[in-house]
């Protein structure tokens, strides 16, 4: 918060506190000059008789106890959580702390124990202390009837598809509305329960609900013989994201990260090499690994004696520190004879060494 929010907030008045001192001023400017104006023909200024003296007095003496009457604190028992404005400067809270507990309050904020009250910014320790045994913070009575409501439901068994099923489906059979969603999510994209321990395959589906549902589970053959047809495999090194579409799982986002992928490495080698690209996970991967196919013999080379060292830094395998020191060598040392110089000079890594070797041409 800059400064000048932080003096607005700690000068900031009420109306009746800005009138209240508009008035004062008044009356003390007119203290001080209304007598220059008024002098006798000698230049001595006329001195009030003491009557009209006594009045003026008696007028100041009102007003300043109207003043202290209007910041007068009261203390008597309150929720911070539904108090008004009004009974919060009763009990002596400032105008800049009152819009701060506001702001608390309307984005869903709640003061769930009295020492909360301290969080809300410009509210001190001294504040907290002269106010805590009046803070009484009432349940969430919202929140208790929820809970019932929920203990309430009811759920009833009945023979079902886990692949047609429902949200409302699913629900009614007693499960858990996360899990639903969760269901859904997997048939969208391309998964199938092609048995009944299939659902084990869900995050978090619960082991006791799923073996009270499984003399209900129902899958018809024709699901089972749908995907056990043999299918023509995808050549990842060919293939568009089109064809990476028509796999279970593979969505238009992640079949452009495929195509990316093996575009900077210059094709597949493996089909486990998917599992390098973010958003494949082990399952999904499982799902498809038999769909596709790879032929390493269409990747493209590293050709090692003509690359600059930013071109090799463009592979996933090489660092840019190991970019540089294979360049570094071929300058000193001449022309690269054979792959193996990288492994024998250290310039990479025995691991590293393995998965880059299919790419690496000295021609």
């Amino acid at each position: 918060m800059s400064l000048k929010k932080n003096l607005k907030e700690y000068f900031s008045y009420s109306t009746a506190e800005k009138r209240g001192l508009i008035i004062l001023l008044v009356l003390l400017v007119g203290i001080y000059v209304i007598p220059v104006f008024f002098k006798n023909n000698d230049g001595e200024k006329i001195i009030f008789d003491e009557e009209k003296q006594a009045k003026f007095q008696k007028i100041i003496g009102d007003f300043e106890k109207r003043s202290v009457g209007k910041n007068k604190v009261e203390y008597f028992n309150f929720d911070p959580n539904t108090a008004t404005q009004e009974q919060l400067r009763k009990l002596g809270f400032k105008e800049f702390q009152i819009k701060n507990l506001n702001k608390y309050r309307s984005i869903g904020g709640r003061i769930k124990n009295k020492s909360d009250l301290q969080k809300i910014y410009g509210i001190s320790k001294d504040d907290y202390n002269r106010l805590k045994e009046f803070i009484q913070i009432k349940s969430n009575v919202k929140t208790q009837i929820k809970k019932k409501e929920f203990k309430k439901k009811k759920s009833y068994l009945f023979s079902f598809n886990p692949n047609k099923l429902s949200i409302s489906g699913w629900d009614s059979l007693g499960v858990d509305n996360k899990i639903a969603n969760r269901i859904q999510n997997y048939i969208k994209a391309g998964g199938v329960f092609k048995n009944k321990n299939d659902l084990n395959k869900i995050y978090g589906f619960d082991t006791l609900i799923l073996a009270k549902l499984k003399p209900y589970i129902t899958i018809p053959k024709q699901v089972t013989a749908k995907y056990s047809k043999a299918k023509p495999l995808i050549s990842l090194n060919i293939c568009d994201t089109t064809e990476l579409k028509s796999l279970p799982g593979i969505g238009t986002v992640l079949s452009k990260r495929i195509i990316k992928y093996r575009k900077i490495l210059g094709g597949f080698t493996q089909k486990n090499q998917l599992l390098e690209v973010y958003g494949v996970s082990k399952d999904k991967y499982e799902r498809i690994s038999k769909l596709i196919s790879v032929d390493s013999t269409q990747i493209i080379k590293i050709k090692l004696n003509y690359i600059n060292s930013e071109r090799l830094y463009q592979h996933p395998y090489i660092s840019k520190r190991a970019a540089v020191d294979i360049i570094r060598h071929r300058q000193k040392k001449g022309k690269i004879n054979s792959p193996d110089e990288l492994k024998v000079r250290g310039l990479i890594s025995d691991s590293i060494y393995i998965k880059l070797h299919p790419y690496l041409s000295v021609e």
